[in-house]
């Protein structure tokens, strides 16, 4: 059989001030299929459109709230008529803080069964976010710093995707002795872009894009990052009371220098479940000691093991300067962790 479930929402919050407002549109789409009683396959979706304008606030001389509350008529001017500190109420009303972000998330889950006590699980994943911020002086109103007027835009486009596969065995050995196999991997893969652009000094008033603007700036990054890893888990128990699990990790990063391939981490654990059903008062107590070893690392930062270049361009001539010298052999950051406890329930 099929389930499937759609949904979708809309807000428009208004602001104190006529330059505030937020705007919201979200949508979700689910969708399950069970086309066999080995196989289940789950579908999910959702997309976010946020468009918000935000007054100028904060530590900001063009800040609306500021320059209200710091206003002092007994001070007017021709120029400020309320006598605001640095930017006029109309000034401030006239500027632009314009932020948009479009967000996609998706993923796939399927579930295979093939034979009793063993099942596959395959899920596949993806993020995609989409953001602008926008900032907007106009042209001759009279605001200090930039009389001309500027604009900024800043874009950041992010994704990741992620493939994940697990397996899970379980079999008794014999009448007391129970076996669950863990296996799998997984990857991830991470992608950032940033472009940003400013203009200031238009030639005159309705003129707002940067290409218009006497002096242009722009910056570009980008970042691609790639993470895998596979891993193996043993749990033995013992009469349901005694536990005992095994496991092995194996991850490798792009991050990694080039004489490193990558990373083992091992982890060992052990509990014991007292039972206490021969006492009446505590027969549905349960008292478990547990103890665990276990190593985990933390990945360099993208482009640390790499030697790279700062274009600095000095009297229009072109030159580059050292920024990180690298390192071949750079690696993960290695943890290691003891635990001990008890878990008791009444």
């Amino acid at each position: 059989f099929i389930t499937y479930f759609v949904s979708g929402r809309y807000s428009d919050d208004q602001g104190s001030w006529p330059t505030n407002f937020d705007r919201k549109y979200n949508m979700r789409a689910n969708f399950q299929a069970f086309p066999s009683n080995k196989v289940d396959i789950h579908v999910s979706s959702g997309y976010v459109y946020n468009h918000a304008q935000i007054p100028f606030n904060d530590n900001s001389i063009y800040g609306l709230l500021g320059n209200s509350l710091l206003a002092n008529p007994d001070l007017g001017s021709e120029s400020r008529p309320n006598g605001e500190p640095f930017t006029t109420i109309d000034q401030g009303l006239q500027t632009e803080n314009d932020a948009r972000t479009h967000r996609f998330t998706g993923s796939l889950i399927v579930k295979y069964r093939p034979i009793q006590n063993l099942e596959h699980r395959l899920t596949l994943g993806v993020d995609a976010t989409n953001y602008e911020l926008g900032n907007f002086w106009p042209f001759g109103i009279g605001l200090p710093n930039y009389p001309q007027g500027k604009r900024t835009v800043d874009r950041r486009t992010f994704s990741s995707v992620t493939m994940d596969y697990a397996g899970n065995w379980r079999t008794n050995i014999s009448d007391n002795i129970t076996s669950t196999s863990t296996f799998g991997g997984e990857v991830i893969i991470g992608n950032t872009r940033f472009v940003s652009a400013d203009g200031q000094d238009f030639p005159g008033p309705g003129l707002s894009t940067i290409t218009n603007a006497a002096i242009p700036n722009a910056n570009e990054a980008r970042i691609e990052e790639v993470n895998a890893g596979v891993f193996f888990q043993q749990q033995i128990g013992f009469s349901n009371k005694f536990f005992l699990t095994g496991g092995l990790r194996y991850d490798g990063n792009t991050a990694f220098g080039d004489d490193f391939s990558g990373q083992l981490y091992p982890k060992i654990s052990a509990s014991y479940v007292f039972n206490f059903s021969s006492v009446p008062i505590f027969s549905n107590a349960n008292l478990k000691l547990r103890s665990a070893y276990g190593q985990s690392g933390l990945q360099p930062q993208v482009f640390a093991k790499d030697r790279t270049y700062t274009a600095n361009a000095v009297d229009n001539q072109a030159g580059l300067r050292t920024e990180n010298i690298g390192n071949q052999g750079l690696k993960t950051e290695r943890s290691e962790e003891i635990e001990r406890g008890f878990d008791l329930g009444l």
